[in-house]
């Protein structure tokens, strides 16, 4: 008996379909946050995560968005930024991986063979076929490096890709330590040296 491997479907956002000019024009819009500091609190679905919310505000009437910011409490190099709009569906429009799995985006004659996989760190959006993709750009391969080595320059980094507005360096502020619930033990505490 032959086992074959499943292979993983691509599932396709009817709700990008039906409303493609809304989704598109929430990359587009130059968009603002509310406030410029982002207060995290432990995830209520993962404990090696800290999660935090700003409100977007942007000038099309009757859209309510929000920036929503993963931080991985032991693996600093791995945060998810997410743009919402709740208006129009519950998963996230766009957003960004610094970790993970290499993405395989669907064939298509826009996109040859070589350049169905790609690897983290990197950006998602769906096309105008509902297929959540994702691509990387020319100013996230520049500064790859430095992004994950500082969450705050990736930030921007996705700010800038998505068209929001920010006033100065935006602060990302924990309210638990990033270590979590982790204590420290010294191995030499009680050891005297002769």
């Amino acid at each position: 008996m032959s086992r074959r491997k499943k292979r993983k479907t691509t599932e396709i956002n009817s709700i990008v379909i039906d409303n493609y000019d809304r989704y598109s024009k929430i990359k587009t819009a130059k968009k603002r946050m509310t406030r410029e500091v982002i207060s995290f609190g432990q995830s209520p679905t993962n404990t090696q995560e800290q999660n935090g919310d700003a409100e977007i505000c942007f000038d099309e009437p009757g859209e309510i968005c929000r920036l929503n910011v993963t931080l991985n409490v032991e693996r600093t190099k791995t945060f998810r930024f997410r743009l919402f709009c709740d208006t129009l569906m519950e998963s996230p429009c766009y957003r960004f991986d610094s970790d993970g799995g290499c993405h395989e985006n669907p064939s298509s004659p826009d996109c040859p063979l070589p350049k169905r996989s790609v690897p983290t760190p990197h950006f998602h959006r769906y096309d105008e076929k509902g297929q959540n993709i994702a691509y990387r750009t020319e100013a996230l391969d520049s500064t790859e490096p430095a992004i994950l080595c500082d969450v705050n320059k990736a930030f921007v980094l996705f700010c800038e890709e998505e068209n929001i507005e920010l006033k100065g360096e935006p602060e990302l502020f924990c309210k638990q330590s990033l270590f979590g619930t982790k204590t420290f033990v010294d191995p030499l505490e009680g050891v005297t040296f002769s």
